[in-house]
């Protein structure tokens, strides 16, 4: 009986012994991943910087086309007085070519009373 007390002691080590190595095997295996998983958060620590300066530069370029933006608000304010301008100096040319497109014809009548005898101021 002693034996197979001790035969069972030694089988219970030996199963101990074989779990802690088993144990030890996993935790290895879970050190790995946890070191990989460090590796891949500092890669993607290094790609959030990345990204941070991009977007610090790209506030420089929105800021910029705000500012082209206001220049171009300016210029189309502009470009809308000048427009009214020129349509009320337009308006003013066709009041004044009207009168010179009918000249011609004030003159023909102008020439023909001339020729009547008639005077051509009409009666006064």
């Amino acid at each position: 009986m002693a034996e197979s007390r001790f035969g069972r002691r030694i089988r219970v080590l030996w199963n101990v012994d074989e779990t802690v190595d088993r144990v030890n095997t996993t935790l290895d295996r879970f050190d790995g991943t946890l070191d990989r998983f460090d590796a891949t958060l500092g890669e993607f620590g290094q790609a959030l910087g990345r990204f941070a300066e991009l977007l610090e530069r790209f506030g420089g370029v929105v800021d910029r086309v705000d500012h082209v933006g206001g220049e171009m608000e300016n210029v189309v304010t502009r470009l809308d007085r000048v427009t009214e301008r020129l349509d009320r100096v337009m308006d003013g040319l066709e009041g004044v070519t009207g009168s010179a497109l009918n000249l011609p014809e004030q003159v023909r009548r102008l020439g023909r009373l001339g020729r009547s005898g008639d005077d051509p101021s009409g009666p006064g």
